[in-house]
Formats: C-alpha cells, sequence, structure tokens
C-alpha cells in the first residue's frame, strides 16, 4: 500500500506540473524519470514470482526441468532484476558450453501489480549447434612412451561429436593425470590458454595446450615430520606407510596412495606428502603428519 501511495503522489505532482507549470517541469524532467525509475525498481523488488517461461525460437535442445537449474531466479520467491540480468548470462554460458556458439538470450517481464507478482519469459534462439572438426594437443609432442600408452587409454572426443565442455575438460584432465602419474610432476594445462576453441561454419577446432611435460621426475628421499606427537609415534610406523621407494619414477597416484594409507592408522588425523626441494630431477618430499589430540 505505501509503495502505491508513493507511485499515486509522484505520478499525481507529475501531471500537475504538465499541465500548470510545462515550462518548470522540462526543468526537472530528469528528476521526475529518476523517481519513477527508483519507485518501479523498489516495488518490482517486493513482487512474486509467479512464473518462469522458457519460449523458444527455433528448436528444443534442452527440456525446462534443464533450464530451470541453468538459472538462479527459478530458485527465488520475489523478483530481483539484477538476478534476471544475471540469468541472461548465465544461460548464454550454458549454451555456450553445450556448443551453441551463437545463441540470442532476451528476456520479458510482465508486471501484475494488483496480484503483486511477476512473470518472467526467457526467450532463446539456439542457432548452429557446433561440432568438433578436432581436437589438437601441445606441449605433449615428447613424453615418454609410458605417458603416451597410458592417454591413449583415455576415451577419446571423436570428430563429428558434438561440443560439450565438461567433456573437454574431463579429458583435459584425463590427460594431466596421466602425465602426472608418469613422472611429469609439473605438467598441466597452460594457465592462461588451456583450452582454445576456434569456431567456423558449423564445426569447431579444440585445442589443449599442456605446459611442464618436458622432464620426467622420480621420488627422492622422504622426511617424516609428526606434529605435536604426544603419543611418541615411531616414525617406522609411518615410514611402512610410503607406497614408493627412493628412486623411483613419480607418480601422483602413489603419492596420493601414500597419503590415505598413512591416513587410515586410527591415531592419525590427517597426511600430506609434500615437495620440500628439487635437485636437477630428483624430488625430496616431506610426510607431515597431523595426530588426533588427546582430551
Amino acid at each position: 500500500l505505501i509503495y502505491k501511495e508513493a507511485g499515486f503522489y509522484i505520478l499525481t505532482n507529475c501531471m500537475y506540473f504538465i499541465t500548470k507549470r510545462p515550462n518548470l517541469f522540462q526543468r526537472f524532467i530528469p528528476g521526475f524519470i529518476l523517481l519513477l525509475f527508483l519507485y518501479f525498481d523498489i516495488q518490482s523488488q517486493n513482487l512474486e514470482i509467479s512464473e518462469v517461461r522458457f519460449i523458444r525460437k527455433d528448436k528444443v535442445t534442452f527440456v525446462d526441468a534443464v533450464l530451470n537449474d541453468a538459472v538462479e531466479i527459478t530458485k527465488r520467491n520475489t523478483f530481483n532484476q539484477d538476478v534476471l540480468a544475471d540469468d541472461i548470462a548465465r544461460l548464454e554460458r550454458f549454451y555456450f558450453d553445450n556448443g551453441f556458439f551463437d545463441v540470442q538470450i532476451d528476456t520479458a517481464v510482465t508486471y501484475n501489480y494488483d496480484d503483486e507478482n511477476v512473470i518472467v519469459k526467457f526467450t532463446i534462439k539456439e542457432n548452429k549447434h557446433y561440432r568438433i572438426k578436432e581436437v589438437v594437443y601441445t606441449g605433449i609432442d615428447k613424453i615418454s612412451e609410458s605417458a603416451a600408452k597410458e592417454i591413449m587409454k583415455i576415451k577419446p572426443i571423436k570428430k563429428g561429436d558434438f561440443y560439450n565442455r565438461v567433456l573437454i575438460i574431463q579429458l583435459a584432465n584425463g590427460i594431466a593425470d596421466a602425465l602426472q602419474n608418469n613422472g611429469y610432476m609439473h605438467a598441466r594445462e597452460k594457465p592462461d590458454s588451456g583450452i582454445v576453441i576456434r569456431k567456423y561454419d558449423t564445426v569447431t577446432t579444440v585445442m589443449i595446450n599442456f605446459t611442464g611435460a618436458d622432464t620426467i621426475y622420480k621420488f627422492g628421499k622422504t622426511v617424516i615430520n609428526i606434529q605435536k606427537n604426544v603419543y611418541g609415534v615411531s616414525e617406522d610406523v609411518i615410514r611402512k606407510c610410503i607406497t614408493y621407494k627412493e628412486g623411483d619414477i613419480y607418480s601422483k597416484e602413489v603419492k596420493l596412495a601414500s597419503e590415505r594409507t598413512i591416513s587410515r592408522i586410527a591415531i592419525v588425523k590427517s597426511a600430506r606428502v609434500e615437495v620440500t626441494s628439487i635437485n636437477n630431477n630428483v624430488a625430496s618430499f616431506s610426510a607431515n603428519v597431523n595426530l588426533n589430540q588427546m582430551h
């Protein structure tokens, strides 16, 4: 009621100045527009969301339930213009990540001030659905035979598949893991250009660029570091849980297995095996162990 009275007051004064004081009204047009904007903006924040609709202009690839999960406004009870604006970007990103690089998203809001609710409409034109032309890898052309064999076991993305960002990331992560499990301790995607997409007419080339796949590291000495060892736990107990030997080819998987094995000891709260130094291609480690404290 307060909002309606405020709006009526603003509109009444606008009509008065338009009919009685037109010259003065012209001077205050920006102020009146700002007041009206603020009024409708404030009032819209208190309107309930009656319905959210997805209107397709060409084809339907995703059902409403999937799109509901992709936006934020469906998870709210009251309307918020900022959330709606952000949801346009969210939907564009969702479609982009699924191969619709040229998607067009528009919105419309129907205000029902009498019932104090709104109907939100997303208008979607998907346009072209891009397929994979090829997946190109850089930075791994000189890796070992064992690493190459592990990478060959990873399910590839085939020519003609629709672009899917999740599958691309899974592929890149799988290759990085295979490299790190075969001595390439620093192998990873390039931080500034890990995945590059080049689109053409209806197809796209995906480049996955790696760095750090040029040096094979070995496990060096491992120091046992037991924090606050009030129980007098022997270092030998922890060392027996180390699943690698000095001189073995570095493997992230084996290092993590050592952490898990140490953590299975009942008195151990947590365990981390971390690099302390690197000499040439030999990495020294520290097994840092935290114990459960007595109460």
